[in-house]
């Protein structure tokens, strides 16, 4: 299970649970939440609640309970999307990608400060 609070910080974080059953192949049920939302979609990598709302997570734990295909294709896809993107050497090459992305920016950024800085000392 997710995070079902609606706070603000949970609009900008993924918490670690949710990769870790994305990688074992688990079925995840998830509040809907900012970080969380852009990363999973409802119905096919997880089930996603309403926040705060302990009706509709009940709900959704019946539903899995009763659709077992449900159940088996979330979590199938949810170690797919995990093998395709999520993976220790995904994210650190997507990371590298955007440290060389900013890094010639930064020398021309700096590069065209120090000439400011001796044009007007």
């Amino acid at each position: 299970l997710g995070q079902f609070e609606d706070h603000a910080s949970l609009k900008r974080t993924i918490p670690h649970k949710a990769f870790e059953s994305l990688a074992m192949g688990l079925p995840y049920i998830t509040g809907r939440n900012g970080g969380i939302s852009e990363l999973l979609k409802d119905r096919e990598t997880c089930l996603m609640v309403n926040p705060a709302d302990p009706i509709d997570l009940a709900r959704k734990i019946i539903e899995f309970k009763n659709n077992p295909q449900l159940l088996k294709n979330i979590g199938e896809n949810g170690r797919k999307l995990f093998e395709d993107q999520l993976t220790a050497e995904k994210l650190a090459k997507e990371i590298l990608g955007l440290i060389s992305e900013v890094r010639p920016r930064q020398k021309t950024f700096l590069s065209s400060h120090k000439q400011t800085k001796l044009l007007h000392p």
